[in-house]
Order: C-alpha cells, then sequence, then structure tokens
C-alpha cells in the first residue's frame, strides 16, 4: 500500500467531527473502552473501541472506531531531533487513543469526507519505518468481534490475539491469523 503526505486542508478534527455529530443527534451517545496491553505484567499501550450510537437507548452502535497507543519509553522527537516532551502521546496516551478511537468511528459514521487517518495516526504512521502495513484484514476481525460482542469487543479481542499466538502490538497479517482470532473470539463467547 503506498504512503500518501499528510495534507493538513484535508484534514478533519475529531472536535469538529464530535461537533456535528452532538449537533445532529443531540440524543445520541459516544461510549469508550479502554484496555491495557501488557506483556509480561508491564505495561506495553492502551487499546481503545469506541462505539457510536443515534440514540443512547439503543444496545447497538451504529458504528465503531478502533485505535492503538504504545506506551513510549522516550519523548517524541521534534522535527530538530530534541525532545518533545510536551507531545500528547507522550503526556497523555490514553486520551489520545481514546480520541482516534473516537474520530475513527465518527469517520465510519461518514463524518470525515476528506481523507481517511486520524492526525495522530498519520504522525505515527511517518514516524514508523517503511513498512507498510495493511489494516484491512485486522480491522475486518475486529469488525467481527465487535459484531459479535458489542461493546466488550476490546475486553475480547486483545486477548484473544496473544492466545492466537500473535503478539502485542503486532497486526494481524495473515489469513491464518485471523482464522485463529475469530476461533478465540468464538470460544469466548460460546
Amino acid at each position: 500500500m503506498p504512503k500518501t503526505a499528510f495534507v493538513p486542508d484535508d484534514y478533519v478534527s475529531v472536535k469538529d467531527r464530535v461537533d456535528k455529530f452532538w449537533k445532529e443527534y443531540p440524543d445520541g451517545s459516544i461510549r469508550t473502552t479502554i484496555n491495557e496491553e501488557t506483556t509480561e505484567g508491564l505495561i506495553t499501550g492502551w487499546i481503545c473501541l469506541a462505539s457510536v450510537r443515534k440514540d443512547a437507548a439503543t444496545d447497538y452502535p451504529i458504528a465503531t472506531g478502533y485505535a492503538r497507543q504504545e506506551l513510549l519509553t522516550t519523548a517524541p522527537l521534534k522535527r530538530n531531533g530534541e525532545p518533545n516532551e510536551f507531545a500528547p502521546e507522550w503526556t497523555s496516551p490514553v486520551e489520545v487513543v481514546e480520541t482516534s478511537a473516537i474520530g475513527r468511528a465518527l469517520a465510519n459514521m461518514g463524518y470525515q469526507t476528506k481523507g481517511r487517518p486520524s492526525q495522530e495516526e498519520v504522525r505515527k504512521a511517518h514516524a514508523k519505518s517503511d513498512q507498510p502495513r495493511d489494516s484491512a484484514l485486522h480491522d475486518s476481525t475486529y469488525g467481527y468481534a465487535v459484531e459479535r460482542l458489542g461493546d466488550a469487543a476490546a475486553d475480547v479481542f486483545v486477548p484473544a490475539l496473544t492466545r492466537a499466538g500473535i503478539k502485542a502490538g503486532d497486526w494481524i497479517t495473515t489469513e491464518d491469523q485471523a482464522k485463529a482470532v475469530r476461533e478465540e473470539i468464538d470460544a469466548a463467547t460460546a
């Protein structure tokens, strides 16, 4: 998948998407579930599921969004190479993952017409190596969990990844991995 440059004018902020949602659905709801990702008992990051409902009284969301934020061990660097001690992913990683998940859920509902990724996701993608990741298989497997479990999906998905042999922070990249995770999800709901 080719990388694309981030174009600030094409980005619709999460705040703008949330404002539009509340204007259109004042009785709606935006719910989030945040789970810690751990390796050998140590927190390595967070996974957040955001679910959006047009009416807060309904049990099933109209759209969901999923985001992951790794625990940083050093402050991200500014363009000049100095540490950025005020970067949100350094000072407030849980809020960053929640905002990203809400932004994705609202984008899935149609509240972002100019592009798909959140600003934080674009920043993280450009900071990583040049190994592109196709999230379609990972996202579709998570969608299966949401379909089966609703708001409880985030609670089951991360442990299912681990039981299927996928390390914390890694994505589902093969059909065999996706099948193994789906089987773990099915076993958790049996």
